[in-house]
This record gives structure tokens, sequence and C-alpha cells, in this order.
């Protein structure tokens, strides 16, 4: 079949289908066509009517709020007296000297204290060094009763 396609001789068959598939084809192409003319009219009617396009302009009257009308405070003016304060004058006031009697101590009688005499340093130097009243023994020390132990048991 290819070659007859090439030399231009193609068999009936072969033509039926291809026209058959062109004229599906472009039935598919028609209706995507007006679906595509239908999408663009709703998209511009939508578009002119959000924002208001094409149509006679409607004059808007304006909102008159309610206005509230409040009565006018009026603060009274209170007329106060004014408060004359009287002068007061204090009469200085002596305060009365207290007179405290005086306390005699009583005399202590102290009796008299017998101290010894303290035997003072000669003035002519340092006094002898006494020998102590006991015998040093400088005999060698049995440490035998001792346990043995070593400088680093310590």
């Amino acid at each position: 079949e290819p070659a007859a396609h090439s030399h231009g001789v193609v068999p009936s068959t072969v033509l039926v289908d291809e026209q058959s598939r062109r004229e599906r084809l472009w039935q598919k192409v028609q209706v995507l066509e007006h679906l595509r003319r239908l999408y663009k009219k709703y998209k511009t009617a939508y578009t002119e009517e959000y924002h208001g396009i094409g149509k006679t302009p409607i004059i808007h009257t304006p909102v008159v709020k309610p206005t509230i009308l409040r009565p006018e405070v009026i603060t009274p003016v209170v007329e106060r007296p004014t408060v004359v304060r009287p002068t007061v004058i204090r009469p200085s006031v002596v305060r009365p000297t207290v007179v405290r009697p005086r306390v005699v101590n009583p005399s202590v009688v102290r009796p008299t204290i017998l101290r010894p005499s303290v035997v003072r340093r000669p003035a002519n130097g340092i006094p002898p060094v006494i020998a102590p009243d006991y015998d040093y023994d400088y005999s060698e020390y049995d440490y035998g009763d001792y346990p043995a132990y070593d400088y680093y048991d310590y």
C-alpha cells in the first residue's frame, strides 16, 4: 500500500476511511469554535456587568446618614462664696522650767587593798637563767614498742 500512495493510485477503502476521518475532525473543530465563541460572549458579558461598562450610568442619590441631635449640655456655673479664713493669733507658750532634784551619790567606803610588791627587773640587764629542777635523760630511746611505719604511711 505505501507504494500505491507514492504513485498516486489510492484504493477506494483508504479514500473512504480518510474522508470520514477528515469529516469527524472538521466537526470537532466546528464544536470547539462554537464553544470558544460562547466562552468569549459570556466572559465579556460578565466583565461588563462586573465593571459596569456599556450601561447607562445610574445616578446614585447620595445616602444621607441619620444625624443624631444631641441636646447641648449646659454646665451650671456655681458661685461659691469666697471663704475668709480667720487669722489665728496664738499666744506664745512659755514652757515651765522643770526643776529636777539633784541625786547625790552616796560616798562608797572602799577598803584599802594590800597588793604584793612587784619584783621589777633589774635595770642593769637580764636576770640569769635559772637551771630547771629536773634532770633530762639524754640516753638512747627504744622505739621498739611502736609498730614500724614508713614515711608514706602517713
